[in-house]
């Protein structure tokens, strides 16, 4: 039996040889979470079963075993499969974090991973050395591990980035078999919602209708709609009682922002969204793929929603934590002037709102389209050179360049990475499409995300999904933590700037990194984000 501590930065395959330089102590601030690998290699011809006990002096800490869970794609462009990535091959690889009872069976001549968390996050810790002691004990054998957790004297300053996850209540009701807003799916919801806030989300897209996203043309999915509509011979009757109580619930969960699910169709606008409504006791449609965006009847509806819904959000607080969408990545001329009819349609009724979309044509900007737009990272340094007052970026499937993202094939590396990028480009806000999406291309069919699919998917693996269903639960993902990580490493990087300069930090991380750190082009291995996070840490212990 092999048993050797890693840092998150090393995804473990099954038959990772483990020939890693061991990593046994690291410094972080005194509310920082943070977490470390304890990897067992299997050199035997029968599975072997280790008793793992941990004593460990920080009061809030955490062991949970890392599931491997099947890569059914491995990049979103098979040409494009760089040394980013753990594995190139349809494999397993772990990411599920699951519940442990200090027990654990590695098998015959395989490896089996365990995640330890130590949550100064919840229970600051006062400043010294702490050493972390983990007893193995196995038939034939007793090894104890030692780390050693350096705290600084220090607070990472709050999280002021905002940050969403589009959150599928459709996939909670499919996965869980439950009907959507009856009791059982609100005590799901809850659950992710904390798992979503527990990985730093503090914003929650919020389905006043059904989220027009991802959708078949001329299919549907999952009816979702929070407010409930009844047409009358005076016009449209909303009741708002389900959207009280999920507000309530996100704020109850640690949510801050609310977005406001998209008022037309994805990529261009075209046409309506799905609205039910109520006519004569009957539950009807008027309003989908085969209504124009710009219809009269349409425009006649969002009129009469939208002041109505004002006045609630008005009513709840948050019209200073809302935020409005209008398409979803529009692209093109024709689609550009679509936007802007269908922006006028809804301006004055949000007066005053923020309306923010995925929006990765730097033209829509310089051109006044949008005053809030979200591209994705591989364009986001365009923006940046507008004087724009709130800068956001996001990435999904792309981009194919050797940039940051969350592929459950790609290193851990690659994913924390860009926790020095937000910081550089003094961004406050990213948005992911996928929380929860456990579904295959366009939503077509439903997928269980442990294993491995009948059909070829359009999406890499790991990219429509960051937690897992567990149970009646939800489990969180070793990518989860290594982004919540990099939004750490933003806050800690902002707390020196307020001491050194924005500029003089950048300065400092880029002679670390010996090149311009860019959001497609920084050093692509661990050792850079050990070593500027530590040399950050030293200054940071060196100052305060």
């Amino acid at each position: 039996m092999k048993i050797i501590q890693l840092s998150t930065l090393n995804k473990i395959l099954k038959d990772d040889p483990l020939d890693y330089k061991e990593f046994n102590s690291f410094s972080v601030l005194k509310n920082e979470r943070f977490s470390y690998q304890i990897a067992f290699k299997n050199d035997s011809d029968k599975p072997v079963t280790v008793n793992v006990t941990t004593l460990s002096p920080v009061k809030d800490t955490l062991v949970r075993r890392e599931i491997y869970c099947f890569v059914n794609k491995v990049g979103y462009n098979p040409d494009n499969v760089t040394a980013e990535y753990v594995t190139h091959e349809h494999t397993f690889v772990p990411d599920a974090l699951h519940d442990f009872d200090g027990t654990l069976t590695v098998p015959a001549g395989e490896n089996a991973v365990l995640l330890v968390t130590l949550r100064l996050d919840r229970t600051a810790a006062q400043a010294g050395k702490y050493a972390l002691r983990t007893l193995c004990q196995w038939d034939g054998g007793t090894e104890e591990k030692v780390f050693v957790l350096n705290v600084i004297d220090a607070y990472l300053p709050k999280q002021k980035i905002m940050y969403t996850n589009w959150f599928h209540c459709d996939a909670i009701c499919h996965t869980h078999k439950v009907k959507v807003f009856s009791e059982e799916f609100w005590a799901l919801a809850e659950k992710y919602m904390l798992a979503a806030h527990d990985v730093g989300m503090n914003m929650i897209l919020t389905p006043i209708i059904t989220p027009p996203l991802d959708t078949v043309v001329g299919s549907e999915r999952m009816t979702v709609q929070l407010v409930d509509v009844t047409k009358t011979e005076n016009g449209y009757e909303f009741e708002f009682s389900k959207l009280y109580r999920w507000v309530a619930l996100a704020k109850k969960c640690g949510m801050k922002y609310f977005e406001m699910a998209h008022l037309f169709s994805q990529w261009g606008a075209k046409c309506c969204p799905k609205v039910v409504v109520t006519v004569d006791g009957k539950e009807e449609k008027p309003f989908g793929w085969d209504v124009a965006a710009t219809d009269e009847s349409y425009r006649d509806f969002l009129q009469q929603f939208l002041t109505s819904l004002v006045k609630v959000i008005k009513d709840l607080g948050i019209e200073d934590q809302t935020f409005f969408h209008i398409s979803d990545e529009p692209h093109g001329e024709e689609a550009k002037a679509q936007y802007l009819r269908c922006k006028a349609m809804v301006s004055d009724a949000l007066k005053g709102f923020r309306i923010m979309d995925a929006l990765s044509d730097p033209e829509y900007y310089k051109e006044g389209v949008i005053t809030y737009p979200v591209p994705v990272t591989s364009t986001t340094d365009k923006f940046c050179e507008f004087d724009l007052e709130h800068r956001w970026t996001y990435y999904c499937c792309g981009p194919t360049e050797n940039a940051s993202n969350r592929f459950l094939a790609q290193h851990g590396w690659v994913t924390r990475a860009l926790g020095s990028q937000l910081f550089k480009y003094k961004i406050e806000g990213f948005l992911h499409w996928g929380f929860n999406s456990y579904f295959t291309h366009l939503s077509q069919v439903v997928i269980d995300p442990y294993v491995k699919i009948d059909m070829d998917p359009h999406l890499p693996t790991g990219d429509s999904y960051i937690v897992y269903p567990y149970g009646n639960k939800v489990a969180d993902s070793l990518r989860g933590q290594l982004f919540y990580d990099a939004l750490q490493d933003q806050r800690a990087l902002d707390l020196l700037a307020e001491k050194l300069g924005h500029e003089q930090v950048v300065k400092m991380l880029e002679d670390i990194a010996g090149k311009e750190i860019k959001f497609y082009d920084y050093p692509h291995n661990s050792e850079f984000i050990l070593a500027w996070r530590k040399a950050v840490n030293d200054k940071i212990k060196e100052l305060c």
